[in-house]
């Protein structure tokens, strides 16, 4: 496995977001999910979606995007509740 470094967010990005294009299937887990470009090339991509959580603890996930991935079948919503 070759680790690489990634200094910016914009390197974070521009590198997720190749990997989102060059991939067949795609698993993500995050703590929450805004509106930017690596969201938008996500959603176009939505098919290699094989498992997709978004966590929503401190309120930083952007509503627009639970609603734009509300369909999918492979999207699990990650509260802070405790049942």
């Amino acid at each position: 496995m070759k680790t690489e470094f990634l200094p910016t967010s914009d390197t974070i990005s521009a590198k997720l977001t190749r990997l989102v294009n060059k991939s067949s299937e795609i698993f993500c887990a995050v703590a929450w999910a805004t509106e930017n470009p690596l969201s938008k090339t996500l959603i176009k991509s939505e098919n290699k979606i094989q498992r997709l959580v978004i966590g929503t603890c401190f309120y930083q996930t952007d509503p627009k995007i639970l609603a734009k991935l509300q369909h999918l079948d492979q999207l699990r919503i990650a509260t802070n509740r405790r049942n």
